[in-house]
């Protein structure tokens, strides 16, 4: 019968732990973020060996390249100013 009584501290400790329990579960869930939109893009991680880099390098002459570049500066029609 000694075994049936509780003293008043342990049920009020029992009492504090179950509340702090019903506390932690009636938290409400963190909102929803979602991840920033990214633009699918195709070349993302596109790698080439060193070797299929040299070859396509070698492949268009230094000055093909050059004149491209020019060609892309330069004004588009006899009134637009050359870039500085």
């Amino acid at each position: 019968m000694a075994d049936d009584i509780k003293k008043p501290e342990d049920e009020i400790a029992a009492l504090k732990a179950r509340v702090e329990e019903l506390e932690r579960a009636n938290k409400p869930p963190k909102p929803f973020v979602p991840e920033p939109y990214q633009k699918y893009d195709p070349t993302a991680n596109f790698t080439l060996p060193p070797s299929v880099v040299r070859e396509m390098a070698a492949a268009v002459p230094d000055r093909l390249v050059k004149d491209i570049v020019r060609d892309n500066q330069a004004p588009l029609s006899p009134t637009m100013e050359r870039k500085p």
